[in-house]
């Protein structure tokens, strides 16, 4: 008797975690959709059928987990986001949401009516993870009452989780301090940005807050797309990667680290080379193996993108390869230091 064909091996999935002090499971790559409301000209706008067919392609990846802001486009963002998975023919049972208030309206009552206009936007009747976008610099904020009534919202179900954007571990301890359960706190986290490994991530660590690492990509800057200072636009290299004088629109006073940086691109363009995987699916897949990241959160301006990013999750690097793009990117990490705002001098800083 012929032997039988060997069984196809089952396709791999997408790895999910669950959001800390709760019962909810996210894929470890969230799809960010800054760029679907985006009113900076960081992005261009795509169409509706084409923000459809990234989510489209997102689900059926593995993604479940969706980020927006109210912040994004005034609402838009979210809107397009209720848009795109009705198009798209996805479920709400099937994704987990998150969006974010801004620091505007954290005011109780103002708090409550930007839940209601989120629940609206997104043609929900709960957000599953709901966050503070910015903490409030100043004396004006009340932060036990902003908890205490996200809290609330939480006990009436219009939320299921509190999450904090871009909490230092002052602003982290203050909020834990409230007793509310704080799940996440989402950070900028890439290999050209590691700021947040001298301080923060331990403070998350100690309160069991699971960490959302934004902007993975260094905004392209780790696509493989760019190879020097001069192929980067001005939104971009105002950052404090970049020397103060390099962008019209910088607004720190530092010199930067950009010879640093583009050695650090130079390592990951080689890694690729060798390995056969594309310079972005690297960038993202050391982010993704870093300690107490609940999820890492990317974008996609174009549908072809989604596959090549959340690749990043079913090809985990080998040991010797993660050590050698931290030892890569540590000359970059040590002249940004501690000061995690990737925009602000240490001064200016929002984070504390």
């Amino acid at each position: 008797m012929a032997a039988s064909a060997p069984a196809a091996s089952a396709p791999a999935k997408m790895p999910r975690k669950t959001i800390p002090g709760t019962d909810i499971e996210v894929s470890v790559m969230c799809l960010g959709t800054w760029q679907f409301g985006d009113p900076s000209g960081t992005y261009t706008k795509q169409s509706e059928e084409v923000e459809a067919e990234i989510v489209r392609q997102a689900v059926a990846a593995g993604v479940n987990f969706i980020d927006t802001a109210e912040g994004y486009g005034g609402g838009e963002s979210e809107r397009s986001i209720a848009k795109a998975l009705a198009a798209a023919g996805v479920k709400r049972e099937d994704v987990v949401l998150a969006s974010k208030v801004s620091p505007e309206n954290l005011e109780p009552s103002a708090l409550r009516a930007a839940v209601e206009r989120s629940l609206a936007n997104l043609k929900t009747e709960f957000i599953d993870l709901y966050q503070i976008h910015w903490p409030v610099r100043g004396d004006g904020w009340d932060v036990a009452a902003t908890f205490g009534e996200l809290k609330k919202l939480q006990e009436e179900g219009k939320i299921r989780a509190i999450g904090v954007s871009n909490f230092g571990p002052a602003d982290l301890a203050a909020a834990v301090a409230t007793g509310a359960r704080i799940s996440t706190n989402q950070l900028p986290y890439s290999l050209a940005w590691r700021a947040i490994e001298h301080e923060v991530t331990a403070a998350c660590s100690k309160a069991d807050v699971g960490v959302m690492g934004y902007s993975p990509l260094a905004q392209g800057l780790l696509s493989g797309k760019y190879a020097a200072t001069a192929d980067v636009s001005p939104a971009i290299s105002r950052s404090r990667l970049f020397h103060r004088d390099t962008s019209p629109r910088a607004r720190h006073e530092e010199e930067g680290c950009e010879e640093e940086l583009w050695s650090l691109v130079a390592e990951l363009r080689s890694v690729a080379e060798e390995s056969g995987m594309p310079v972005a699916q690297i960038a993202l897949a050391w982010v993704l193996a870093q300690p107490n990241v609940t999820s890492v959160v990317f974008g996609a301006s174009k549908p072809e993108h989604v596959a090549r990013n959340t690749a990043a999750a079913l090809a985990p690097l080998p040991a010797s390869v993660l050590g050698r793009l931290s030892a890569a990117s540590d000359p970059v990490k040590a002249k940004i230091g501690a000061n995690c705002d990737v925009w602000n001098s240490k001064d200016g800083g929002r984070f504390r």
